[in-house]
């Protein structure tokens, strides 16, 4: 038999890999695009805070606010998403933690400084650093509380002391005012009520939580809830100032029944306890 001009080549015989010892190279797992969506919207809000104290400084007050408010927002939806998609990790709580630090405790002091406090020179920036202070601590026992799981049962839908975005809103509530009717503050009301939002935040107070896992409701409570949204949104478009200084004088004023609130269910569990206890 004539052998072709160019011959096939022979399947060649692989010789048996040699077993490595030593400690094996970690196998990558390559994750969708879509998982790093809820760290993308973490990022967004630490950027929307940043732009905030850009526009402080160059005073531009309403930007500065709208920033912050931004923020918020992205704040109450990356924990959602990150449930929703199965992204939540331990690197997205931290920099969540981080995030909002920079983006709640940081960006409003700056901006409630350039409103007013700079006026008192030192003590107004005493004042600001009283409250980023405040906030730090405040992340810090809810970053602990997360990881020890020590949260009590009548504070279910409750938050001790005030959440960090609403600690950033009440702090800027007087340049909501002042936007709003232009009512002057003076230096030492804003240092006092910088002094008075970084107690908030530390205290045990109940507040109510209106950021958590969204619970199953009947159709019409969804389209109760779905319409006051609606109609919120319709007085933020239309009257926004007047609406937002309503929103922050209501969360203050909500502060007493969340108190009641915590109170009989403590009472209530602890009455519980004691019939069943032998």
């Amino acid at each position: 038999m004539i052998s072709p001009l160019f011959p096939l080549p022979q399947a060649e015989q692989r010789a048996p890999r040699r077993k490595k010892f030593g400690r094996k190279s970690p196998r990558v797992e390559h994750k969708p695009l879509l998982f790093f969506l809820p760290n993308i919207l973490t990022l967004s809000g630490m950027c929307c805070g940043m732009t905030g104290i850009h526009a402080a400084l160059v005073s531009h007050m309403p930007l500065a606010i709208l920033a912050i408010l931004l923020a918020a927002f992205f704040d109450g939806i990356d924990g959602c998403v990150a449930r929703k998609l199965g992204a939540s990790s331990r690197f997205g709580a931290e920099l969540d933690s981080l995030s909002d630090f920079a983006t709640f405790g940081i960006a409003p002091a700056v901006i409630f400084f350039v409103f007013s406090l700079h006026h008192l020179e030192k003590f107004g920036w005493a004042a600001v650093l009283l409250f980023s202070m405040g906030m730090a601590l405040r992340l810090a026992r809810f970053n602990t509380h997360s990881i020890e799981n020590t949260h009590a049962a009548w504070m279910e839908g409750l938050a001790t002391g005030v959440p960090a975005p609403a600690g950033a809103y009440l702090l800027l509530l007087p340049v909501m005012i002042h936007q709003w009717i232009k009512v002057p503050f003076s230096a030492g009301f804003c240092a006092a009520w910088s002094i008075f939002v970084a107690v908030l935040l530390v205290s045990r107070i109940p507040t109510f939580l209106f950021k958590g896992r969204p619970s199953a409701a009947s159709p019409q409570r969804a389209r109760s809830i779905t319409m006051g949204f609606l109609l919120y949104i319709g007085l933020a478009y239309s009257f926004t100032w007047a609406t937002m200084v309503f929103t922050g004088v209501a969360y203050l004023l909500l502060m007493p029944v969340s108190c009641r609130l915590a109170y009989c269910r403590k009472k209530i569990l602890v009455r519980g306890n004691e019939k069943l206890a032998p």
